[in-house]
């Protein structure tokens, strides 16, 4: 049974996945698949677009993982600060995606949007198979990998938290 943040979808976008060297950031895009998000906005939405008042966008940081959500609250990516020489180079084991969807970021936000939570982070790249993952430390048992986007997975804890990422690396990633 899939946590009640996942929204199942038949059809996903291709994940921009970009490496810039210079600032050490790893940014990881992703359009959410029309048909999770709602049709008919809320009545407070409906008014503020009107009006001309941006719809917010949510920030949801991870220890040096940030998540981003769309005015859903539906991520739609994310990106981490770290020079590779932090990044373990191993081989990963492999995973089973169960679904396609996109997944409900569930957390106190503030008035801005903006929401933290306390986690160590580590990056692994293996080479061989051109995969890098991005987890929590320590890592929850995954309950259940979802592809958020065609070249990144998430696994999803218990709760229907995000534990890890998985990502088919491009090839600019150190």
């Amino acid at each position: 049974m899939l946590p009640d943040t996942v929204i199942e979808t038949q059809t996903l976008s291709v994940a921009d996945i970009l490496w810039d060297a210079e600032s050490l950031t790893l940014d990881v895009r992703f359009a959410v698949p029309d048909a999770v998000i709602p049709r008919t906005p809320p009545l407070v939405s409906r008014v503020e677009t009107a009006v001309g008042i941006p719809q917010p966008m949510y920030r949801l940081a991870l220890g040096d993982l940030m998540l981003s959500g769309d005015s859903n609250r539906l991520l739609s990516g994310f990106d981490i600060r770290r020079a590779p020489t932090g990044w373990h180079r191993q081989s990963l084991d492999p995973i089973e995606t169960s679904t396609k969807g996109a997944i409900r970021l569930d957390a106190d936000f503030d008035e801005n949007g903006l929401a933290s939570v306390d986690a160590d982070i580590d990056i692994t790249v293996d080479d061989a198979r051109g995969l890098l993952s991005i987890e929590r430390r320590p890592c929850p048992p995954i309950a259940v990998w979802v592809e958020v986007a065609i070249g990144v997975v998430a696994g999803l804890d218990e709760g229907g938290g995000i534990a890890a990422f998985r990502l088919t690396a491009g090839p600019d990633l150190p």
